[in-house]
């Protein structure tokens, strides 16, 4: 990992270090993906849960837009009123802070249910 030039390079290595790289809280979500089959993948434990395909995708798509900001668009406002379902009333560099941590969350969730997948099979 090279070392960021600015607080909002650090930012962008962040969101791909918690999702494919060396986080500073443990394994990455695609390291704690690794070793779980398909078979395991597909019994889809809960009901209309996301697939690894989701999360990848959405991934790519979200480095793809913080790429293009600058520094500067870390602290436009999205939207001028607090709507949570709608994600407006945060700046955009809450918003992708929130990113990391709702990862992090998830990443938890996965090493659970593989967990208890492997003394299952």
């Amino acid at each position: 990992m090279t070392r960021p030039k600015s607080d909002f390079d650090a930012l962008r290595q962040d969101l791909h270090q918690v999702y494919d790289g060396d986080p500073w809280h443990g394994s990455s979500i695609t390291a704690v993906l690794e070793g779980i089959s398909a078979e395991v993948a597909w019994k889809r434990s809960i009901p209309r849960g996301h697939t690894r395909d989701d999360l990848a995708a959405a991934q790519k798509e979200l480095e793809r837009a913080v790429e293009v900001l600058k520094p500067e668009d870390l602290l436009r406002w999205i939207g001028d009123q607090r709507d949570p379902a709608l994600g407006t009333g945060l700046t955009v560099g809450t918003v992708i802070r929130g990113l990391l941590q709702h990862h992090t969350y998830h990443e938890g969730q996965i090493a659970l249910l593989k967990r208890g997948a492997e003394h299952t099979t």
